[in-house]
């Protein structure tokens, strides 16, 4: 998405899969501010990392999956937990770019498992909504990333 916005002219078409929306969009519906349960606090929620350390959270989420053996799992945790710290904390500041600025049209696609993690269900739409004459897509019976 962000290079769809900054490159317009080099980004011929964009796929958000399962994506987090801008949770500090000033546009972002407070529903999907609260289904965002890892910016809650820890003590109203096991995901809540607002008062606990996020690498252990996500050491304990990485161990936990890896446990369950299945190939997909195993590939996504496969260089430890940086990268979906990451994503944690990206995801939650303000984008140094505008997704409404995004020109593409139809030739982005927003994709969410229709069993997807409630934010990301909550999320997708508000997200398509943001970039002009974008499409939404929802995988039915598909989870966090359609595994």
């Amino acid at each position: 998405l962000a290079a769809a916005a900054v490159l317009p002219g080099r980004v011929a078409a964009c796929a958000a899969v399962s994506s987090d929306a801008p949770y500090a969009h000033p546009l972002t519906p407070q529903e999907l501010r609260e289904a965002d349960s890892f910016s809650q606090p820890a003590v109203a929620t096991p995901e809540g990392l607002n008062g606990q350390e996020p690498r252990v959270f996500a050491e304990g989420m990485r161990a936990g999956a890896l446990a369950k053996g299945l190939p997909a799992k195993a590939h996504a945790w496969k260089s430890g937990v940086d990268g979906w710290l990451c994503d944690w904390a990206l995801e939650r500041l303000p984008w140094s770019f505008s997704l409404e600025s995004i020109t593409l049209g139809p030739r982005l696609t927003v994709w969410v498992g229709g069993e997807d993690v409630e934010a990301i269900k909550i999320g997708a739409p508000f997200l398509q909504q943001l970039v002009p004459g974008s499409k939404l897509r929802v995988v039915e019976g598909g989870n966090h990333g359609f595994k």
